[in-house]
């Protein structure tokens, strides 16, 4: 059972398309020859967090917003980001870019620190609902 509100199909095909969109230019772009961002002064690993967090977060909103209860979100998450995170490394290198564990570690963190950070705030929305509706 989801604990998420009901969204419309426009929702839903939005953020499909923004999801679909946000993984595919992310897959592009750490494919593309590195290249060092200009004057942001941050380092690859904090790229890595940032860029894995934002797309569990798309991925964990999106499969909210199809009615999807925790278990399966998690489950998905659980199974599709290390996988996702592997070949997106592993790769690399077919496109004269470097593979490094590491970066896979910092992938794997963004992507726990959005599940965790996406749940409780579905968790907190439902108990506050189930306050309200109580009474």
């Amino acid at each position: 059972m989801s604990t998420a509100p009901p969204t419309s199909r426009l929702a839903r095909r939005i953020l499909l398309v923004l999801c679909v969109t946000a993984w595919v230019g992310a897959f592009v772009a750490t494919h593309l020859p590195a290249i060092a961002p200009a004057g942001l002064g941050v380092g690859d690993k904090l790229l890595h967090f940032v860029g894995y967090f934002s797309l569990t977060a798309i991925f964990l909103v999106t499969l909210i917003s199809h009615g999807l209860g925790r278990r399966v979100r998690t489950s998905l998450v659980t199974v599709v980001m290390p996988i996702y995170g592997g070949i997106d490394e592993l790769s690399q290198p077919w496109f004269a870019r470097t593979a490094a564990w590491s970066d896979w570690f910092f992938d794997l963190l963004g992507v726990v620190a959005a599940a965790a950070i996406v749940e409780t705030i579905v968790f907190l929305l439902a108990a506050r609902k189930n306050r309200l509706d109580a009474g």
